[in-house]
């Protein structure tokens, strides 16, 4: 059975009062609009949570490399993550 995605709303940083996250991150809900964020702003404005962040870091840092990303993000932004790199 597929994880629920941690929204803004059920996040512990998120201030409901101010409608914000108290961190200043943002978890937008997609790609393209994460993709511009991290262009404009750094990959550290995109929030733990959002689906978008580990894929993005990937291409940003091995942007020759390929990778099988198997799309399963922990529940923890703590635990770590299995990536396989493929050479050619």
């Amino acid at each position: 059975m597929a994880e629920r995605r941690i929204t803004c709303h059920n996040c512990p940083t998120f201030d409901r009062e101010d409608n914000r996250c108290r961190c200043g991150k943002t978890n937008p809900k997609k790609k393209h609009v994460a993709m511009t964020i991290a262009e404009l702003l750094g990959p550290e404005a995109l929030c733990l949570h959002s689906p978008h962040r580990e894929p993005l870091l990937l291409r940003m840092h091995a942007p020759r490399k390929r990778f099988a990303w198997d799309g399963h993000v922990p529940a923890s932004p703590y635990a770590p993550v299995d990536v396989e790199i493929l050479d050619d």
